[in-house]
């Protein structure tokens, strides 16, 4: 369903009750070096930038990678002769090999790592990707890889206030994004990712390597704040609470907001540049304003807002009759109502043409 409050989604960042005077998880964005690793037709990389902190004292850095987004994944680690395990256990592990997280070591020069870290089309060759396919993020801590694979394996399974369970795929880098930076400012929270109850060691940070919605590429960095200690560790099973369901309800949103711009900028390019706002914007507008009649399928969401970009966002006023702002303000099923809708529509486009 979709949510009521997302047309009010800045509130669900705000706490007054409960806020460090330095954050719990520093953030740091960096785009100045992306990507990474720069290529040419003449070598296929350079000298690789890693950023202060990047690597442990090993000259090692761990990567979270989603077999599914990422082909072939399992065999490129054996391959590469990359310690690695996956983050399924049992026989879902062999099941669901193909589309499992890994939890994979890389040494500094090691030529994956190097695709992995580039946008070049060398590295699409040799990495299938990474960057492009969001899939997955790395994390810098000196822990073996055993013991971050058990502490990983801890947030796969989470609870709701209500008791739910959900599969929590924290390592794709559009949710590591939304979701760290909801826990920057909450030391419980930051703290029982940072600090494992079962070892000595910490985790130092976690980078996610994002492109955003304009396909803008940057690495953000959470790295611990300098106040957070293991006295902020609380008990209990791990928990998603509602500030973090808000903000992922948000960013689900701004995807099918986005996606829905560029299926609109493809099959209306024209019209998609006579309009005043920005596509996204425009999209936005349109599409809450469907939302709260009740239309929640995102394909019914792709049609209004084509309507809007057509005839303009008043579409339904095209219907002299008033048939149309009558069955979007009907409290009928919404399939019906769009069905109905839709063949007003096509009946007064044939008037028009």
């Amino acid at each position: 369903m979709v949510k009521e409050d997302w047309s009010e989604p800045d509130a669900a960042f705000e706490n007054p009750m409960r806020r460090p005077v330095l954050p719990a998880l520093s953030v740091h964005k960096s785009s100045e070096n992306i990507p990474i690793l720069k290529g040419n037709t003449e070598q296929s990389f350079t000298e690789p930038f890693f950023p202060t902190g990047f690597l442990n004292e090993r000259r090692t850095i761990f990567a979270v990678m989603d077999a599914g987004r990422l082909a072939c994944l399992p065999v490129l680690l054996e391959a590469g002769n990359i310690p690695h395990m996956s983050l399924f256990s049992g026989d879902l592990a062999e099941t669901g090999k193909d589309v499992a997280p890994y939890l994979a070591e890389f040494s500094e020069d090691n030529d994956v790592l190097r695709g992995l870290l580039s946008c070049t089309e060398e590295a699409k060759i040799q990495a299938g990707a990474f960057w492009d396919a969001q899939a997955g993020i790395f994390i810098s801590t000196s822990m073996p890889l055993s013991d971050l694979r058990s502490h990983l394996r801890r947030f796969m399974r989470v609870l709701d206030a209500r008791e739910k369970a959900y599969y929590f795929r924290f390592w794709q880098p559009e949710v590591a994004e939304v979701y760290f930076s909801n826990a920057a400012t909450d030391p419980q929270k930051a703290a029982r990712w940072v600090f494992p109850h079962d070892t000595r060691t910490q985790i130092d940070a976690i980078w996610a390597p994002v492109r955003n919605f304009t396909h803008d590429a940057y690495l953000l960095q959470f790295e611990r704040g300098t106040e957070l200690t293991r006295n902020d560790l609380g008990g209990g099973q791990f928990r998603l609470d509602r500030s973090d369901f808000d903000a992922l309800h948000r960013l689900q949103w701004n995807r099918d907001v986005a996606k829905v711009a560029d299926q609109l900028r493809q099959a209306f390019p024209q019209q998609v540049t006579a309009i005043e706002l920005p596509l996204t914007a425009f999209c936005d507008t349109q599409m809450r304003r469907a939302v709260t009649q009740g239309f929640a399928h995102l394909d019914m969401l792709y049609v209004f807002c084509a309507w809007a970009i057509n005839f303009g966002p008043d579409f339904e006023s095209m219907d002299k009759t008033g048939a149309i702002a009558g069955f979007m303000q009907s409290d009928a099923p919404p399939e019906w109502r769009f069905e109905q809708i839709k063949t007003r529509m096509i009946a007064l486009e044939e008037t028009m043409g």
